[in-house]
């Protein structure tokens, strides 16, 4: 009942802290997609307006080049912005799932060191049945029972007797991790990472609220440069596109809007609420909450089978064996005193003839 109780609370529970691990990496993953489109899209915008100098009259090329250099420069910028983005976020999505594989291997241990004293008390309560209901007489079955003892049963109670210990010092690492999560989430990452690291200062956003969030920044400072280029281009783009030969604006126009896109789904997914809501539902809630619960169910369950009920069934089971014994010596006395006094009445009988 125990293993059941922890499999559908602190097994679940780290399954589900799986499934958050590889959503969170997917989102920067996708995040990181959305950054190499906005450059592509900034050197299209750049190919653009290096054309158009080339298809105006000779009398405001020059004129027209003054605006069209004030607009690659903000593009420019928008395209350093977007390059300092994706080289942020690239490497996170591999963090991620590193994270995630090392949990997973956290895991199978968890579930390799409970299946274990599981499987030895099944093995001895099973042997310990087999020897009692295969009893006739209850005479060599007692002998295997006790020889059971150093062999099954001792290395059974020890078993179960260290991987409880084991599960309770680590349900009492995590209470103790999960009095002050957050601070201790945060001194943990920056040990591993650094304090002055990216990733530190990402951690300390999302689950904080303080500091400042790099990604967004260069998200906010992209955008920013985009809202100027656009506000240039709706002014002097139909101008443009009047007096000169050239062709490139719907293509300048769609790739604004495809990189505003980028630029709105980049913050949606890096946005607090959206971060947060993971690291929440795997730790505070995951971790701390349902994993403690089920590393409780399960020592207890545990210490109660295998260090008391386990010795109370070898007692119970060498009693009957004792009982049954007794019964079958006692079943066997009153048939020789039978048979002796038949045998009595028998001579008895041949005398009084003779």
């Amino acid at each position: 009942f125990g293993a059941l109780v922890y499999s559908q609370t602190g097994a679940k529970a780290l399954d589900t802290a799986q499934q958050e691990l590889m959503r969170a990496a997917g989102d920067a993953a996708t995040a990181a997609s959305h950054g190499a489109h906005m450059q592509a899209l900034g050197a299209s915008l750049l190919r653009n307006l290096d054309d158009i100098p080339g298809t105006c009259p000779s009398a405001v090329r020059s004129q027209v080049e003054g605006y069209t250099k004030a607009t690659k420069r903000k593009v420019i910028d928008f395209n350093e912005k977007a390059a300092a983005f994706e080289a942020l976020i690239k490497p996170l999505p591999d963090q991620v799932d590193d994270v995630k594989d090392k949990g997973g291997i956290v895991a199978r241990i968890t579930a390799l060191a409970m299946l274990v004293p599981l499987a030895l008390v099944l093995l001895s309560c099973a042997a310990v049945l087999f020897a009692v209901m295969t009893s006739c007489t209850g005479s060599c079955n007692g002998c295997c029972l006790r020889s059971l003892g150093p062999l099954l049963l001792a290395p059974t109670v020890l078993a179960v007797a260290v991987a409880a210990s084991v599960q309770l010092d680590v349900a009492v690492v995590i209470s103790s991790f999960c009095a002050d999560v957050d601070t201790n989430s945060l001194a943990y990452i920056g040990k591993l990472s650094g304090q002055n690291s990216t990733t530190y200062k990402l951690s300390q956003y999302y689950i904080e609220g303080t500091g400042r969030n790099p990604l967004l920044h260069d998200l906010h400072a992209a955008y920013g440069q985009l809202e100027e280029v656009n506000e240039t281009v709706a002014l002097l783009g139909q101008q443009v596109e009047s007096i000169c030969q050239w062709t490139g604006l719907p293509e300048v126009e769609a790739s604004i809007t495809k990189a505003n896109f980028s630029i709105q789904t980049g913050c949606r997914l890096l946005a607090p609420g959206n971060v947060f809501a993971y690291y929440d539902r795997a730790v505070r809630q995951d971790l701390c909450q349902t994993v403690v619960i089920g590393l409780g169910w399960l020592v207890s369950f545990q210490v109660a089978v295998g260090l008391l009920l386990l010795p109370l069934l070898i007692c119970v089971g060498n009693n009957y064996l004792k009982a049954r014994r007794g019964w079958h010596l006692e079943s066997a006395r009153e048939a020789l005193v039978a048979s002796g006094r038949a045998s009595g009445r028998n001579r008895a009988m041949e005398m009084r003839r003779a």
